[in-house]
């Protein structure tokens, strides 16, 4: 009866010395730990053939490279990293793999590659910081975290069911995250955002994926996400600041910005670009705050979108391409300028009816125009306070507009 070996590699490394190690088999392990006070230059390399096997580097110092390359399953590596100017590299082949790298310094680089049904967690604090995670295969995750100036951070998810999930803390400015997800079921989530100048990307490719943006009270930060296929959803709960550019582009049928949550962004001077095409997609969103734009584009038949703005000097831009389309727009405030169009048939700018079911323009000085292009297209409306305008063209046949000032 054939009988498995066990394999248990030590290597302590103290001040400035190199330590690879080369293991082939199962079950193996590799603990590598260096340490030095005043020399840089370290070095440690694992690399393991086989499956079962766990590798750990612990490294505390200046200037040092990690390497750890484990190709078979059920692989662990952790690599943890202290110090400045450190270089990091993780690569996995096979499944049901884990990796965990936590850097505290500057000038660190964390590159991290895994390959299906992968876990991935990565934690970078300071300044000068570059991650690159890509995890290829299915039920990939990954959690992400880091504090500082000048970080970039990219990740690049293949398959369904994939997590991303990113953290960042109040004093990380000027930082710029990547997130591309392809497949169907996969998550994105950016959470508490208090800093400022920041660049966030959301690409999902595929269908049923969500992205959520919640809890961000920075300011000159830009949140880009885009969503190709159908039954995507786009929440953005509590997006806070001035001078934030917040960017939604769905491609496809049955999409949602908001899905039950009001998309909803308070502060002021910021731009809010929306833009769906295919059938059947939602938007329900509220800005709250002075001098902010909104622009709403949907392309297709069968959308909806209820647009609310409360504050001063705010421009809302709304267009319905298509048939059977609806817009709710409610709007308190002064001096507001809203202009939408409907290009299609049987599409509809409600309220009325009863007196409000939307379409409500309360305040003063605003400014509400009204184009539809097409044939059995409605408008109704009101508008409460004074000085308010109401311009409403319609072309086509069978068209039915009414609108009242109080």
């Amino acid at each position: 009866m054939p009988t498995r070996t066990r394999k248990l590699l030590i290597a302590i490394a103290v001040s400035s010395i190199f330590s690879a190690s080369v293991v082939a088999g199962d079950h193996n392990e590799i603990t590598i730990d260096q340490r030095t006070v005043s020399n840089e230059g370290q070095t440690a390399t694992s690399t393991q053939f086989g499956s079962f096997n766990q590798s750990t580097i612990n490294q505390e110092g200046d200037a040092q490279d990690s390497s750890v390359i484990q190709n078979g399953e059920y692989n662990v590596s952790s690599l943890t990293s202290n110090g400045y100017g450190n270089t990091q590299f993780i690569e996995q082949t096979g499944e049901y793999n884990n990796s965990t790298v936590a850097v505290y310094g500057d000038a660190n680089v964390n590159d991290v590659t895994q390959d299906i049904s992968n876990y991935s967690y990565s934690e970078t604090r300071g300044s000068d910081n570059e991650n690159t995670i890509t995890q290829n295969g299915i039920s990939n995750y990954n959690y992400f975290s880091f504090s500082g100036d000048n970080n970039v951070h990219t990740l690049d998810q293949a398959g369904e069911d994939n997590q991303s999930y990113f953290y960042s803390f109040n004093e990380a400015n000027r930082n710029t995250a990547t997130i591309t997800q392809g497949g169907q079921y996969n998550q994105s989530r950016i959470v508490n955002v208090g800093s400022d100048d920041n660049e966030f990307v959301i690409s999902q490719d595929g269908d049923s994926n969500s992205s959520l943006i919640q809890g961000t009270v920075g300011h000159t930060n830009s949140f880009n996400i885009s969503q190709v296929d159908f039954l995507n959803t786009a929440r953005l709960i509590n997006v806070a600041g001035n001078n934030n550019e917040i960017t939604v582009d769905q491609d496809g049928d049955q999409n949602n910005v908001g899905d039950g949550d009001v998309a909803e962004f308070s502060g002021d001077n910021n731009v809010v670009n929306i833009t769906q095409t295919g059938a059947s997609n939602r938007t329900d969103m509220r800005v709250l705050g002075d001098a902010n734009t909104v622009s709403l584009h949907q392309d297709g038949n069968s959308h909806y979108a209820r647009m609310t703005t409360d504050g001063n000097s705010n421009t809302v831009n709304a267009s319905q391409s298509g048939d059977i389309n609806m817009i709710d727009i409610l709007t308190t405030g002064d001096e507001n300028s809203i202009e939408l169009a409907q290009v299609g048939g049987s599409n509809d700018i409600s309220g009325i009816d009863g007196v409000s079911a939307d379409f409500g323009v309360t305040g003063s000085n605003n400014t509400l125009t009204i184009s539809q292009t097409g044939n059995l297209n409605s408008v109704f409306g009101s508008s409460t306070g004074s000085a308010n305008s109401i311009s409403v063209a319609q072309t086509g046949t069978s068209n039915t507009a009414v609108t009242t000032q109080n």
